[in-house]
């Protein structure tokens, strides 16, 4: 399981201020949660399916995108199909969606990371 956050806007009915979303990764699917802290609970959003399973996930640090590593492989076992898909952030809602074409990858990704300006992944 993979798990990455970014703030987002907050909808109608909502506390004001920033807002939080918060994703999870199992198997393929990579799910969006917007936490209700008056009711201490987490609201499922929509689910995105990648082509392989989520191994990591990192925001960029203006929020703007959700870098997401995917493959077949685990531990001991490569993957073939190693990918890193790059996924916009909605400003308001913090739903995602495809930013481009997945890059492939020479081998299973375990970590991610960005420069600070995050230009470089």
């Amino acid at each position: 399981m993979a798990a990455a956050g970014a703030k987002a806007g907050r909808g109608a009915g909502k506390a004001q201020g920033p807002g939080v979303a918060l994703y999870a990764g199992i198997g393929p699917e990579l799910v969006h949660f917007a936490p209700d802290v008056a009711r201490g609970t987490l609201e499922r959003h929509a689910a995105l399916r990648l082509p392989q399973n989520i191994h990591y996930a990192w925001p960029d640090p203006q929020g703007r995108c959700l870098y997401v590593g995917t493959s077949e492989g685990f531990p001991g076992v490569p993957g073939v199909h190693n990918e890193l898909h790059a996924l916009r952030i909605d400003p308001r809602s913090g739903a995602l969606s495809p930013h481009g074409a997945p890059v492939q990858l020479r081998a299973r990704p375990i970590h991610l990371t960005l420069d600070q300006g995050g230009r470089h992944v």
